[in-house]
């Protein structure tokens, strides 16, 4: 009977461990900061980085990144050029093939990842006749803490809705804040 007890408790403590590893979680990493906002009327929020390197221009450019249970990206929002002092600037898209090369001043885009994140699935511009907007409300050079708001009405860049029907044709941000520690 004694060997058939610790037969049970060895067989308990394995199917313990095997379960734990396999629960593991990605848990948001918010040590660059985070944004907030309603998308489409439900609560949003996402891990945030950003960069400065437009060589002391005075630009950064934002990533806000959602992410799986996996640690897939999910969706991401860009923004480009934003300059880096206090005020309000105005949004506009480029297109996907110009993002990173378009000269205008600032630029945003929405991507919708495929499962498995590394391909997109749809993307998202900011709808012209829409106010779409970014607003600086601190910047601290010493410490790189940029903090802000943001409004955005998004379409899908392919109105047949693309390669998900499940993906919405529009978005819909309000109350969006941020706050992003710049990378060094």
């Amino acid at each position: 009977m004694k060997k058939l007890m610790n037969y049970a408790v060895v067989l308990a403590a394995t199917l313990i461990l095997f379960l734990n590893s396999g629960c593991k979680k990605y848990r948001p990493d918010y040590s660059q900061g985070i944004a907030v906002a309603v998308k489409n009327g439900a609560t949003w929020e996402a891990e945030t980085t950003g960069n400065d390197s437009y060589y002391g221009l005075g630009y950064a450019d934002f990533y806000f990144t959602i992410k799986n249970k996996a640690g897939e990206k999910v969706n991401e929002l860009l923004f480009r050029k934003i300059p880096l002092q206090l005020g309000d600037y105005a949004l506009t898209s480029s297109s996907e093939t110009d993002l990173f090369f378009d000269e205008a001043l600032p630029l945003m885009l929405f991507v919708a990842y495929a499962p498995g994140g590394d391909a997109i699935e749809e993307l998202y511009k900011a709808k012209p006749e829409e106010n779409n907007t970014i607003t600086i409300t601190s910047y601290d050079a010493e410490s790189r803490i940029v903090e802000g708001e943001f409004s955005l009405s998004l379409e899908t860049t392919t109105p047949e809705n693309g390669s998900n029907p499940y993906d919405p044709l529009y978005i819909r941000f309000t109350e969006g804040e941020f706050m992003v520690i710049l990378e060094e």
